[in-house]
């Protein structure tokens, strides 16, 4: 037993998709996809670029009277989603919970593999400083200077 609930509106009023859609209790998206499909007939108004539809308030009467309502899907409208061969939802929810666990479990070690590639060039870029300190104390021992004190005027 359907009711109308628009058997009192003005028939010369239109609505937006938005409006329309709050009316039937569908989403926005379900209603321009019933207008795209012809189910729903909409005048398409163009104001530059923006492109909205306006429907008559009689033909969403006629729509709501024949349309039947899925009563098993998430939101009021929405038919239910196919989910044959995935399981129940919690058996999806443990899938992704067990990937999202192989995944941090791979980024720590990427982040330690990392930490000591980082360590292995800090000991290094040490090394290679103190080679260069080294060089440098034995060229001003004999008497010369280095090239890069020369470059930022500390040798003169």
């Amino acid at each position: 037993m359907q009711r109308n609930v628009f058997r009192n509106l003005n028939m010369t009023t239109t609505f937006t998709l938005g409006e329309a859609a709050k009316r039937l209790n569908l989403s926005k998206p379900t209603v321009s996809k019933f207008v795209r499909e012809g189910r729903i007939a909409a005048k398409k108004v163009q104001t530059g670029k923006v492109t909205t539809y306006r429907i008559d308030g009689a033909e969403l009467s006629r729509f709501e009277a024949s349309y039947d309502k899925p009563t098993n899907g998430k939101r009021p409208g929405e038919a239910p989603k196919d989910t044959r061969g995935k399981g129940t939802e919690m058996q999806i929810v443990l899938a992704d919970l067990a990937r999202a666990k192989e995944r941090v479990a791979e980024l720590t070690q990427d982040r330690d593999r990392l930490r000591g590639d980082l360590d292995k060039t800090q000991d290094r870029l040490d090394k290679l400083q103190d080679q260069l300190a080294d060089i440098a104390a034995a060229q001003v021992q004999q008497g010369r200077v280095p090239f890069w004190q020369k470059l930022i005027g500390k040798g003169q």
